[in-house]
């Protein structure tokens, strides 16, 4: 009779680490001019408690996206404290790839003006969505 390949338990798992730095993305360098702009409109949402998305880099899978409000900074560990509704986040400066702002217009209809400083080397243009 015929047997199937059998893999061990720790054969299977070093299979799938290998497929994971197989998948992983390495993050973009930022120019100085880009960290400048970032810092800027964190500094912005802090002073004018105005609401911001910020776009977090992530190895594996899609970049995260968390909205909120800039309310403090820590300058020895990098990182910035992201409130959102009732909670809050701590984020480190260094996993922030871009930042943008909304800000409402009132027109016929309401619609959300969004500012995007992307940060791969495109221009910033605002868009409707």
């Amino acid at each position: 009779m015929g047997s199937k390949p059998y893999i061990l338990p720790e054969h299977k798992e070093c299979i799938n680490d290998y497929q994971q730095v197989l998948n992983r993305k390495s993050k973009p360098e930022l120019a100085e001019e880009e960290v400048n702009v970032i810092s800027e409109q964190l500094s912005d949402s802090m002073l004018s408690k105005s609401e911001i998305t910020v776009e977090l880099f992530r190895a594996f899978g899609q970049n995260a996206f968390k909205t909120g409000t800039v309310t403090k900074f820590d300058t020895q560990l990098k990182q910035i404290k992201l409130e959102f509704e009732s909670e809050y986040e701590w984020i480190k400066f260094d996993d922030i790839v871009g930042v943008s702002y909304c800000l409402p217009i009132l027109n016929e209809r309401y619609y959300e003006f969004c500012i995007t400083f992307l940060i791969q080397n495109v221009e910033c243009q605002p868009f409707l969505n």
